[in-house]
């Protein structure tokens, strides 16, 4: 066989990360960057930052000594007493700390994307706070240090920054630029990184922090917050499927009564009087999407014992029903809900059901389902004979009555939920406020039925009903109200009339579901709503009896009710029943331009980071989808190594038969293991003799190799894939290296 130029084929271990001064300060950078990023991002607390102090001292410690006998475990000892100090020097405190640090990320999320994570109700301080957030500090820094790895680092804390994009934990721009500094460092502290991997790692680096820089200037736009929306919004409809109904978004208004598809089936045992089923609720309008309310989620304004009496019973779902059951109500019907083609995240329920175990209250408005949840269900609900505005209050609920125990429960409980209604749900920003007031006719005494009667005046006399609504870029309200809108359907309609009640001092808020009318339910009835039954319309609060739909859509409310004078009806005046004060405009303030209104105000250096996003994005996503296969092959590569290194594990025969199935399986793509073919790639026959000889020794021979020997074999397969990878194209050098896992 003809001499080929020789090769060294001697194989260098990858280095293990230096314990030099470089990478413990790589180590302990990245941690300390990494860790105020997170509580950045949580509100920038003082004992929160401070407590990074704790894990700074912890990591540097672990990466300065860790690799010294028993040092590691004196670190690991000294964290747990530290731990059992701050626990046993104020117990309540630090679980009142506890409880703070996830009130602030429960907080944080819900005021994002209004995700309904749940208050911790408990007596919080700044010392309990720095107690429990540095005993994370303390094991985080300490996990750092023992994982050390930056490729694992560095995927660890990109998975992160995805799910704090998603989550809308925007993290300040200060501690995303040292987070991305300790990236550098990390590579140059690694001994073992080549070029290849530096570049890699850089495109690591440029995806996640133009990101977090987008995140933090841009974060709050409706771009950005529409991409997450979307992959939301895309999730559960995969999940839950989905329906016409918009969702609280105004812009799908147009889609509610475009099928006849069929949506759910239902049977009812009685006559029942225009049966709503309803399934989203929403609280807040911005621009032209309703949002669930999500501030009854906090602790601060002392509700969170009515949200515990709330999430254990059901309140306010079942709150007409107990209202109607103490004032004597006996006459109920059953009602079963089928859900065949509706969106499955809601369960559609009639507002005078009883108690059901078919979902979990979202807030206080919308009753969930989750994918374990039946498609059918059935409740126990209350007949009502009369339309909502003319429902009165009964005697007993004056506080001069006689009451029985249940009675004051219930009076109890309905005056601390009353609050609450009153402060989220009347609640209205100036800018609406000054859209809605020219419409609101001052009334001494603004009753539901009187406010009712009101604002479906106002809507036929300058509306028109359509199942197609004019569409507007403006905030709804604004266009609504200032004429630039004249066709609109029930989503519409509704929208401005929670609007109207708020402005007029009375608790309201949107809702969606369907909607059945008198004439089409029987009794002992199998009845369908399909698409054309799809239906949103307001909620009001009626003091002491709880939330009821009003209709207030031209076309749905009858002439008969149009016809009823709008006598004030004492029984449901609000607690404050003037009409709140419009601050006066000043002709001397200057202000906006008409087509800023309800429009993000930016700063030039905001305009120009968005110019340049939107010219990025595209790049950024090619760039994170390129990283994100880099990732995973290396983790392939990793997983496929270190079990081959396992294999050579082995003694005796055992070992001879594993090193020849390893590179036999390295190259059984490049046309099997043999002298002719590691020829081609610059391996000499004798090299490829020794190791055969070596092979056969123990398989055939029975001998245990020693050490070098076996050094010598480890080597040969080593070298003998690196010349294989280095002797082949560009194209084929990546699918030995990644797809097949050549070497060791």
């Amino acid at each position: 066989m003809a001499k080929v130029k020789q090769k060294e084929i001697i194989m260098k271990a990858a280095p293990a990360a230096g314990d030099g001064f470089l990478n413990v300060a790589a180590i302990t950078f990245f941690f300390a960057a990494f860790y105020l990023t997170l509580f950045s991002a949580l509100g920038n607390r003082a004992e929160f930052l401070a407590s990074v102090f704790t894990g700074v001292a912890f990591t540097a410690a672990y990466c300065a000594f860790g690799r010294k006998k028993y040092v590691k475990y004196i670190v690991f000892a000294v964290a747990v007493v530290y731990t059992a100090v701050c626990v046993a020097v104020d117990f309540f405190g630090f679980v009142g700390g506890a409880a703070g640090f996830f009130n602030a990320v429960a907080r944080t999320a819900n005021s994002n994307m209004h995700w309904g994570f749940g208050g911790i109700a408990a007596e919080y301080s700044v010392w309990g706070g720095f107690a429990f957030s540095s005993v994370i500090s303390v094991w985080l820094g300490s996990a750092t240090a023992a994982v050390r790895k930056s490729r694992i680092l560095i995927a660890f804390s990109a998975a992160v920054a995805v799910l704090w994009v998603f989550l809308g934990l925007y993290p300040a721009w200060w501690a995303a630029v040292a987070l991305a500094f300790s990236y550098a460092l990390l590579c140059v502290a690694d001994k073992g990184l080549d070029l290849k991997s530096a570049g890699a790692y850089a495109l690591c680096a440029v995806v996640l922090f133009t990101s977090a820089a987008g995140c933090f200037f841009y974060g709050g736009s409706s771009a950005v917050r529409g991409a997450r929306e979307a992959a939301v919004s895309a999730f559960r409809r995969a999940v839950y499927g989905g329906d016409s109904l918009p969702e609280g978004d105004l812009n799908k208004a147009g889609a509610m009564l475009s099928d006849d598809d069929i949506r759910l089936e239902i049977s009812l045992t009685s006559q029942v009087r225009n049966l709503y089923l309803k399934g989203f609720s929403g609280g807040e309008l911005s621009g032209a999407k309703w949002s669930p309310t999500d501030r009854n989620v906090y602790v601060e304004d002392g509700y969170q014992g009515l949200l515990d009496y709330v999430a254990a019973d059901g309140i306010p779902f079942t709150q007409f029903a107990r209202y109607t059951a103490l004032n004597g109500g006996s006459d109920r019907y059953g009602i079963t809900v089928n859900n065949v083609g509706a969106n499955g995240r809601y369960i559609y329920s009639p507002y005078t059901a009883e108690k059901t175990g078919a979902g979990a209250p979202y807030y206080d408005g919308t009753v969930l389902a989750n994918i374990f949840s039946p498609k059918s269900y059935s409740f126990r609900a209350y007949s009502r004979n009369r339309n909502c505005e003319w429902i009165s209050q009964a005697q007993w609920l004056n506080p001069s009555a006689q009451h029985t125990a249940e009675m004051s429960a219930y009076l109890e409980y309905e005056g601390q939920y009353r609050a609450f209604v009153s402060d989220i749900y009347r609640e209205i920003d100036k800018d609406k406020l000054r859209a809605v007031s020219p419409h609101i006719v001052q009334v001494n005494s603004p009753t539901v039925n009187t406010v009712t009667q009101l604002i479906r005046r106002y809507f036929l006399d300058n509306f028109t009903y359509s199942d197609v609504p004019d569409r507007t870029d403006e905030d709804f309200i604004t266009a609504f109200f200032g004429g630039n809108i004249e066709k609109a359907n029930a989503a519409y309609f509704a929208s401005a009339a929670v609007y109207m009640y708020r402005a007029y001092g009375l608790a309201a808020r949107y809702a969606e579901g369907y909607f059945i009318r008198t004439e089409k339910v029987l009794s002992t009835s199998d009845i369908v709503a399909t698409g054309k039954n799809s239906h949103a319309w307001a909620e009001v609060y009626f003091d002491g009896i709880g939330w009821l739909p009003i209709e207030t859509t031209p076309t749905f409310f009858s002439e008969e009710d149009m016809e009823k004078p709008p006598a004030p009806d004492v029984d449901n005046k609000p607690d404050e029943p003037t009409l709140p004060d419009i601050p006066p405009e000043n002709p001397d303030e200057e202000k906006p331009d008409e087509p800023d209104i309800g429009k993000e105000k930016l700063t030039p250096s905001e305009k120009a980071l968005l110019t340049a996003l939107k010219i990025l994005l595209p790049v950024l996503c090619v760039a994170l989808v390129v990283m994100l296969i880099m990732l995973s092959a290396q983790l392939k590569r990793f997983v496929v190594l270190r079990k081959k290194r396992a294999m050579l594990q082995a003694r005796g025969e055992a070992f001879g038969r594993a090193a020849y199935t390893i590179v036999n399986r390295d190259f059984r793509r490049a046309g099997g293991f043999s002298v002719e073919t590691l020829a081609k790639f610059g391996v000499e026959e004798k090299y490829v003799s020794r190791f055969s000889s070596l092979v056969e020794k123990c398989v055939y021979g029975g001998y245990e190799l020693n050490d070098s020997e076996k050094s010598y074999v480890c080597d040969f397969i080593e070298a003998a894939a690196s010349a294989m990878m280095s002797g082949s194209g560009r194209v084929w050098a990546l699918f030995y290296r990644y797809w097949i896992c050549a070497g060791l």
